[in-house]
């Protein structure tokens, strides 16, 4: 099914969420995201807005799907199901002091 109003497929003109995009392709600002770069820090990463990003339905250059678990991940991590980074991930890189003593002792 494709909308006869924006041109792209999975809905109909009257549902169409693209309404009101200005001549340049952008839908109108939400007023909630930043207004430049129509995005949302949400603390453990930096999303599009789901409201008037131009492609909100597209995937951060820097994400990824994870082929198991279909997680969105950051493109760099390849932990194992379960064990990817995120809000509630602890941190695994070992502390400062043991990091110093490694790079002291070379």
């Amino acid at each position: 099914m494709i909308c006869f109003g924006c041109k792209l497929e999975g809905h109909i003109e009257r549902d169409c969420p693209n309404t009101g995009i200005d001549g340049n392709g952008a839908p109108p600002w939400c007023g909630f995201c930043d207004e430049d770069t129509r995005t949302i820090d949400q603390g453990h990463i930096v999303a599009k807005c789901q409201e008037c990003h131009p492609r909100r339905r597209e995937q951060l250059k820097q994400h990824r799907k994870c082929p198991s678990c279909r997680m969105t991940v950051y493109a760099w991590d390849h932990s194992p199901c379960g064990r990817h980074a995120g809000p509630d991930t602890p941190d695994r890189r070992p502390d400062r002091e043991h990091i110093e003593q490694i790079v002291g002792a070379t």
